[in-house]
Formats: C-alpha cells, structure tokens, sequence
C-alpha cells in the first residue's frame, strides 16, 4: 500500500474519531443540564434570598424582595436563567446563571450572556 493511502486513511480514520467524541459530548450534555428548578434554587440560595411564599414575596437581608420576572432558555446542551427581583423601594436584582454539564454558574451581564440569550 502507498503512502498517500495510508495518509488518506489514517486521516479519515481521525476524522471518524473526532466525530464520535463530538456526538457523544453532545449526548453526555442533554442528559447533564441541571433544570429549570435546581438552576433557580442554586440562584436563590447563592444571592441569599430566602422564605419565600407562594406569590413570589422573599426575604433578601432582612429585607422582604418580590419576583418580578423571569426569562429562561434551555437549548438541550445548556439552560440560562435570569431572574429580577425587586424590593419596595423599587431597587431591583438581577440574578443570570448558566447550567452545562451538570454544573451550574453564575454569570453577569456582559458579551457573553448576550451571546448565549
């Protein structure tokens, strides 16, 4: 067999390889995106807000804070979540984090949240 053969399998051969660790990734991802749910209790907790009832009332330094809104985008690879709060004095918080691989981040506003959403 000559080389340029050899070359072009071998060449092939790595192409086929990269492929399939590529899909598997992708599988291993869809099956690791934290929810909708563990993404929101992780932002919760991590920003301190806490007691919490069921018409979105909160607690956030002894201070009572109201959900606002939420957006969420999951893509089957990764869900972002932003969440805005506000207090009575009409200040708000805005709590963006991002879920991939089963870990989960938070994030600020910025070139990459506005890449992802």
């Amino acid at each position: 067999m000559n080389q340029a053969k050899m070359n072009k399998k071998f060449k092939f051969s790595i192409i086929k390889t990269v492929l399939k660790l590529f899909i598997l990734l992708i599988i291993i991802m869809l099956f690791t995106v934290p929810s909708d749910e563990k993404i929101e209790k992780w932002a919760m907790k991590d920003s301190g807000i806490v007691d919490c009832n069921s018409i979105g009332e909160c607690i956030k330094d002894n201070k009572k804070i109201k959900f606002n809104s939420s957006h969420i985008r999951d893509t089957g690879i990764f869900t972002s979540y932003e969440m805005i709060y506000e207090y009575d004095n009409g200040q708000m918080i805005t709590l963006r984090t991002i879920g991939i691989l089963g870990v989960i981040f938070k994030m600020n506003d910025g070139f990459l949240w506005d890449l992802l959403n």
